[in-house]
């Protein structure tokens, strides 16, 4: 009758030490990024683009999140890659809790340099981009 006392009790320890393993807190991360035509309404799904006009008014950086939590953070860094990069804007976002965002630059009324640009997304104060995307302006 020990025995068995023992076993159950060692069973449910065990099981509940699995589920306390499942539902802790994981590392955020970045789980997808892509540049898209535009931002889109909660049942439409983003249109992924490689290449804008120069005449776009708007740049669009669409992503998925996974394991935000309070006091997670997503810093967006927007550069152009000719002539030696140039970072056009960092934008830090303190959100906490996030699934999708959404990260946008304007042009202020004068057309994109033509060339190569990429979006890099830092999650909190890593040194190493969570996600990088690449497009152009043609």
């Amino acid at each position: 009758m020990m025995r068995r006392r023992v076993g159950v009790f060692l069973l449910v320890l065990i099981a509940a030490l699995l589920a306390l393993q499942g539902c802790g807190a994981a590392d955020p991360k970045i789980r997808s990024a892509m540049m898209v035509a535009s931002e889109v309404g909660e049942d439409q799904k983003p249109q992924p683009v490689e290449t804008y006009s120069p005449d776009q008014e708007e740049l669009f950086l669409y992503g998925k999140a996974l394991h935000f939590g309070e006091g997670d953070y997503i810093t967006v860094r927007w550069i152009y890659e000719e002539d030696g990069e140039y970072v056009i804007r960092e934008d830090k976002d303190n959100r906490g809790y996030v699934y999708e965002f959404y990260s946008r630059i304007g042009n202020t009324g004068y057309p994109w340099p033509a060339g190569a640009y990429r979006v890099e997304v830092y999650i909190n104060d890593e040194s190493d981009p969570g996600a990088t995307v690449r497009f152009r302006v043609e």
